[in-house]
């Protein structure tokens, strides 16, 4: 969802399904903070880490199809960045459309990613279900300066 929603005090019980990707926890209560930039549609099963105090990449998941039928898996990275404690600003760094000269993972859900290097984060990711839900089996790195993909052999 791209609209911003607005700031309040919610409990997560109360919350209705389709704004549950957004809520959000400060310091034990959870909110529906204000969203800027491009937000990443409903998703499932992705993987998320923090590379700085105020941000984090995200990669991958389900999301659902336009017919509302099914969910498809993705490729794509987004990044959400705390700007203020009621405000996230998403971006996308990438569509799931990337040109063959690229290096880029295919969709994947239920995946690892982890920070390898802190100073300038490097992000590892390994396995996860492709988009016909079979084992994926390699191992990229993320260069979080310049969100280019490597592949790692083995």
């Amino acid at each position: 969802m791209a609209e911003s929603v607005s700031s309040s005090i919610e409990n997560s019980a109360a919350m209705p399904p389709q704004w549950r990707n957004e809520k959000f926890s400060i310091y034990g209560q959870w909110i529906i903070p204000t969203i800027s930039g491009q937000c990443c549609p409903p998703t499932a099963a992705f993987a998320i880490q923090k590379i700085s105090n105020n941000k984090a990449v995200m990669f991958g998941g389900v999301v659902p199809r336009d017919d509302g039928r099914s969910d498809i898996s993705v490729n794509t990275v987004y990044t959400c960045q705390l700007e203020s404690d009621t405000t996230i600003h998403w971006e996308s760094v990438k569509g799931p459309v990337v040109p063959a000269s690229v290096q880029w993972p295919v969709e994947r859900h239920y995946h690892a990613i982890t920070s390898i290097i802190s100073d300038s984060p490097t992000l590892v990711m390994i396995g996860g279900e492709d988009k016909h839900d079979q084992l994926v089996n390699d191992s990229w790195l993320l260069n979080t300066s310049e969100y280019q993909w490597s592949k790692v052999c083995v």
